[in-house]
């Protein structure tokens, strides 16, 4: 009953969502003038919309969650564009609470194979766990520890 509740509330929530991002991509299209202000903060509420509607499509996963049918998408991903993109995320929200985060990529890119939903929701919530229990002048600081494989010279991610 309740994936059933939870699939009916996802429907309904995604399709005013989808109506809500349409308008700022064709926005985006034909403003390409915008000022960098202008585009950080547009970007800003596209890039949490896109988060949310990618949420609400988790959701109407559930019941292949619940059923175990529902495994890890290993790819190759880019770990350092997909963090540089999360913490844009975050940035307006850092500076409305007056706190400080701190990024500084070891790489200019790093390639790997993972899951890049269940990274972005793991980092997202650590994120916003920090953000509720760091003050107002605070500091969070995000890094990301690799290491060189001596024997084949593969790079190791060690930490996030």
């Amino acid at each position: 009953m309740k994936t059933h509740f939870f699939t009916n509330i996802s429907h309904e929530l995604r399709t005013p969502l989808t109506l809500i991002i349409s308008p700022i991509e064709r926005y985006f299209l034909k403003n390409k003038g915008l000022n960098e202000e202008q585009n950080t903060r547009i970007s800003s509420i596209y890039q949490n919309a896109q988060k949310l509607l990618r949420l609400i499509n988790q959701l109407l996963d559930l019941s292949k969650i619940e059923s175990g049918k529902q495994q890890p998408f290993i790819a190759k991903h880019d770990l350092i564009l997909q963090l540089n993109s999360i913490l844009l995320g975050f940035e307006n929200y850092a500076q409305q609470k007056q706190i400080k985060l701190i990024w500084k990529p070891p790489l200019n890119d790093l390639f790997v194979y993972y899951d890049s939903d269940i990274i972005e929701k793991c980092v997202t919530n650590l994120l916003s766990n920090a953000f509720k229990h760091t003050p107002e002048e605070g500091k969070i600081g995000v890094s990301l520890t690799v290491f060189q494989d001596i024997q084949y010279g593969n790079k190791i991610v060690k930490s996030v």
